[in-house]
């Protein structure tokens, strides 16, 4: 009889302990920093603040991969690669545009139509409210000393997550604030690598003059060898091509499949563009930036 109380205490022990540990991994994983970056993420403006004021590191990083945590329900993605490493401003850079849905999109195509239809009819005023609560939430973290430049592992920067998400004002904050300019990112399973924000910000021409002005690598290349100008050019965006030349970029840059941005105005891996009104005012930018080159290098 006492040996089977003593077996049935230690199965009690065990199970107490187990319970405890269980709670203190609980704990870990959702610790104040992890917290912050979930907050961040959320714009949650009152949250962030107060974990900032309790003295929260404002660099801890997430931790651990969860693929629900951060997807989006309109489109069924996946929290993005890399959301493991985030940290609370890299959080907000690629937290969503627009408030998310209570149900998640039928995974049909008529569900993915209607979701999209519903994303698009979201009250503009409620994307506005976001912008300017993931503006706020930036420079809390930026006056808590939060480090500008740590990546996601992959190469992704809070200001290269920006851009490429399109928030314009957050980008320009962080680039008042000194984040660094021109760092890559890591080649992907389909994509190229060596993306800098400048090749991004191409599709901002606010951003792009704000990076130019503070001295970012004009004519960088990727991967696969296209600068900012190729990127402008396949945008069809006529202001940023007109930035780029005036800035000195290169009109004759070749791929590494020896196409130059004048070719891009053309034709893009055999898909023919059309001949419309802004394809037609980027080539004559980019015929008079390669005559003046050529003529420059006969002098």
């Amino acid at each position: 009889m006492a040996r089977r109380q003593s077996i049935l205490i230690l199965l009690l022990w065990v199970c107490i302990a187990s319970s405890s540990t269980a709670q203190d991994d609980l704990k870990v994983i959702h610790g104040k920093g992890q917290q912050l970056v979930i907050a961040a993420f959320q714009l949650d403006v009152d949250r962030v603040n107060a974990l900032l004021a309790e003295g929260t590191d404002p660099d801890t990083r997430l931790s651990f991969y969860d693929e629900s945590q951060f997807e989006d329900k309109y489109t069924l993605g996946f929290s993005p690669i890399g959301s493991h490493n985030w940290t609370a401003l890299l959080a907000v850079a690629n937290s969503h545009r627009a408030p998310q849905p209570n149900q998640r999109a039928e995974n049909t195509v008529a569900g993915l139509d209607a979701s999209m239809a519903k994303l698009k009819a979201v009250d503009p005023k409620l994307i506005a409210e976001r912008d300017s609560h993931r503006l706020t939430i930036a420079k809390l973290l930026i006056a808590a000393k939060a480090n500008l430049d740590l990546d996601d592992g992959y190469g992704s920067t809070p200001l290269s997550s920006s851009v490429y998400s399109g928030f314009d004002d957050l980008s320009l904050l962080l680039i008042s604030s000194n984040a660094k300019l021109d760092t890559r990112t890591s080649v992907t399973i389909d994509g190229d690598g060596d993306i800098t924000p400048m090749h991004r910000a191409t599709r901002s021409p606010r951003v792009l003059d704000a990076m130019i002005k503070r001295g970012a690598k004009i004519n960088v290349a990727d991967t696969s060898g296209s600068t900012p100008l190729h990127w402008a050019v396949l945008h069809c965006n006529v202001e940023s091509v007109k930035r780029l030349l005036e800035a000195g970029a290169n009109a004759a840059a070749k791929d590494k499949e020896g196409r130059s941005p004048a070719d891009w105005c053309k034709t893009y891996d055999g898909i023919e563009f059309p001949d419309d009104k802004a394809k037609k005012e980027i080539s004559k930018l980019l015929e008079a930036a390669t005559k003046e080159s050529s003529d420059k290098a006969k002098r």
